[in-house]
């Protein structure tokens, strides 16, 4: 069995794969552009941040967003650590995997709201305050809890227990990534991945499954899946079915 996953689908491609190699069943993973764990990212910015700023642009502040993102990434980049054997950041760490938590900058379960976190979340309240309809800043900061809540469920599912996937797993990578990019995405997979294999195709994270690359993309696959097991095929036709 191979299980694909594109972007953020490789989170569930990912945790799939987990629970049918915990069941000693034979699967392959295969992840196009993404990461299996983005608590292990260099550009995830924590639940709090990243709910903070994909509200703002929900609510019409896109380039606030857009930068925000970039100059924390930038201000973070060197305060990277390595936690249990994963890629962890300190950003907005306060709510992540935690439910009922606070934005009130107490302590909640023994956990206080970082600095960052908070300095964002009003500067984005200000920036979209007109789109609110009044909502108080107490208001604005609930609904921000919640949408990080449901952040840290998604994100929770690449990220759970100690054990890595020890099958065959193939990164694919395409040429247009920033060599940064590229890196930081094999250095965090491979923190999950104890069999990683990078491949290139042409295009993007948004363009490599166009039509003009995804004939290139599915013999990638192909190529790997063939050097794990051989197989018989059907006359000279390959078919590939990404779900």
């Amino acid at each position: 069995m191979v299980l694909v996953g594109h972007r953020s689908g490789a989170v569930l491609a990912y945790e799939m794969a987990m629970q049918l190699q915990n069941m000693e069943i034979d699967v392959r993973l295969v992840i196009i552009q993404g990461e299996v764990s983005m608590a292990g990212s260099q550009k995830w910015l924590g639940s709090t941040c990243e709910a903070t700023l994909a509200l703002a642009h929900r609510l019409g502040a896109k380039d606030f967003a857009l930068q925000e993102a970039a100059s924390m990434a930038a201000a973070r980049k060197e305060k990277l650590e390595v936690s249990k054997g994963r890629l962890q950041t300190r950003c907005g760490l306060a709510f992540d995997g935690i439910s009922g938590g606070s934005l009130n900058g107490h302590p909640k379960n023994g956990v206080l709201l970082d600095d960052d976190s908070n300095k964002l979340l009003m500067k984005a309240f200000w920036k979209v305050s007109d789109q609110l309809n009044g909502m108080s800043v107490e208001g604005f900061k609930g609904l921000i809890q919640d949408i990080a809540s449901r952040m840290d469920w998604y994100m929770n599912l690449g990220s759970g227990g100690d054990f890595a996937f020890d099958g065959p797993a193939l990164l694919i990578l395409g040429d247009g990534e920033a060599p940064e990019d590229a890196d930081a995405m094999i250095e965090s997979n491979a923190l999950y991945c104890t069999n990683l294999e990078v491949a290139d195709v042409s295009g993007d994270e948004h363009t490599c499954l166009n039509d003009d690359n995804i004939r290139m993309l599915a013999d990638q696959i192909i190529g790997w899946q063939e050097k794990q097991v051989p197989y018989l095929m059907n006359g000279s036709e390959r078919v590939l079915q990404i779900l």
